[in-house]
């Protein structure tokens, strides 16, 4: 489906972390592609200060919570700026009613059907049933309205907002070390982390340890395992201080989470951890930056993490050498 006239279009993709930040290569298409339409994002207040003043988003459009009453107030906002196309990035029931609410007369989605979303969609052809990345999904929105794919572009936004935290400004080998997901069972155990960081020491790095309130525990018990120090800015950073200590550093090392991407998008260096969910689909290759991704995950294509138990550290499989080369095949040097 392309569409004649492109004046207006919003993008809905509300959460969550990384799902938004993968979005950006879309918002970047569009901008290139319609520099004069007018362009509004639909994002969940969680995630709204990832995009807050973003330079190519006009409008941006802020859901408090997924219930009924913020949603029909949203609506309202929306339809005050008659949107002529929804691009329906997110694929679930909310989004796409989001998206219904604005009244565009154009609502283009996924050809999944999650959560019954295809009936608020006038366009459903959007294939995201292969296994291809996500990113790749979200750029074929695009395409169905005749945006062009550009190269890829790190965003320099991001990670552009005056931070008091300058870890990069003091310590020129920073090895970030993402020590959290969203899913414990994606990620490595304190013991694990407490390894690669002396190794890292040991090899002229200084590990940063990133994560939010819920790996505080965690990072504690890292710091305590350690025998070389290393910096705990777990729980300490915004998303935006956040983008700025990413970009700065020297490689960063993480599972499958909303920081891994947040990496790749402000071109940062990346070591991704793979077992319980398929690289193929959410991995670390999407940007243009050194990677490597290492995965234990085997030739499993279906993989849901719901289904490995809430104890089990598949991501533990990887051994510390593996990750210290990689490590050293990618990380940039520093002045």
């Amino acid at each position: 489906m392309l569409v004649s006239n492109v004046n207006r279009i919003l993008i809905v993709k509300l959460s969550a972390f990384g799902d938004v930040v993968q979005t950006l290569p879309l918002l970047h298409g569009l901008r290139a592609s319609f520099p004069s339409a007018t362009i509004g994002w639909a994002v969940q207040k969680s995630f709204a200060s990832l995009l807050h003043g973003h330079p190519y988003i006009d409008n941006l459009h802020v859901l408090d919570s997924k219930k009924l009453g913020p949603c029909l107030k949203l609506g309202d906002e929306l339809r005050n700026e008659k949107y002529d196309i929804v691009l329906d990035a997110q694929g679930l029931f909310v989004s796409a009613f989001v998206g219904r609410l604005s009244n565009a007369p154009t609502r283009i989605g996924y050809n999944w059907r999650r959560e019954a979303n295809n009936i608020f969609m006038t366009d459903t052809s959007v294939i995201a049933t292969d296994r291809v990345h996500m990113v790749e999904k979200i750029l074929r929105l695009g395409d169905a309205i005749g945006a062009s794919r550009i190269p890829f572009m790190k965003d320099d936004y991001l990670a552009s907002k005056p931070s008091s935290i300058d870890v990069a400004g003091e310590h020129k080998r920073v090895a970030a070390l993402v020590v959290g997901a969203s899913v414990a069972t994606k990620t490595l155990s304190p013991e694990h982390w407490a390894r690669i960081g002396d190794q890292l020491s040991d090899d002229g790095f200084t590990p940063v340890l990133i994560g939010g309130t819920l790996e505080q525990t965690v990072s504690g018990k890292i710091q305590a395992l350690t025998a070389k120090p290393v910096i705990n800015l777990v729980a300490k950073t915004s998303f935006t201080e956040l983008a700025g200590i990413l970009a700065k550093a020297a490689v960063v090392v993480s599972s499958d989470t909303g920081a891994l991407h947040l990496a790749v998008a402000v071109g940062a260096p990346t070591v991704g951890l793979f077992g319980v969910t398929d690289p193929v689909g959410t991995g670390n290759r999407w940007g243009n930056a050194a990677y490597v991704t290492l995965d234990v995950g085997g030739a499993a294509e279906n993989r849901n993490f719901r289904d490995i138990p809430a104890d089990a550290k598949a991501v533990d499989e990887i051994p510390t050498s593996e990750i210290i080369g990689a490590v050293h095949k990618v990380a940039r040097r520093m002045p």
